[in-house]
């Protein structure tokens, strides 16, 4: 999905879109899996790209704790935080950014991208 929004491919989207909802409705691990990650992982970036940073937090917050079950690599992972971390940035969730922000620096104290993300959740004004 991240290449589809990004590149504008409408149709890509929907047919991405229409293929986890028919593994949705299998059994197994791959069904589970798009339920309980794929589905909502792919619903968040669209939405995140449409603007809708509140769903995109909304959906990313949901799979965040569960989404290191299903493999992926640390990169790929990583992106979930990321992304979360900017939707909750740009949704003004001052408190979920802040925490998820400053969570980052703990964890990467010498990035610089971690340094920035701090600082701008930090510059949020709270309600």
């Amino acid at each position: 999905m991240l290449a589809f929004t990004g590149a504008g491919m409408k149709a890509a989207q929907q047919q991405l879109l229409d293929a986890q909802q028919e593994a949705m409705a299998g059994d197994g691990d791959n069904a589970m899996f798009t339920r309980e990650v794929g589905s909502p992982a792919t619903r968040a970036v669209l939405a995140f790209t449409e603007g809708d940073h509140a769903q995109a937090t909304s959906l990313l917050r949901g799979i965040r704790s569960q989404a290191h079950r299903f493999g992926g690599s640390h990169a790929q992972r990583d992106l979930i935080d990321l992304t979360l971390i900017e939707a909750a940035l740009r949704s003004g969730d001052v408190a979920l950014a802040r925490g998820l922000a400053h969570e980052r620096l703990a964890q990467r104290p010498r990035s610089a991208w971690a340094q920035r993300l701090g600082q701008r959740a930090q510059a949020l004004r709270a309600g």
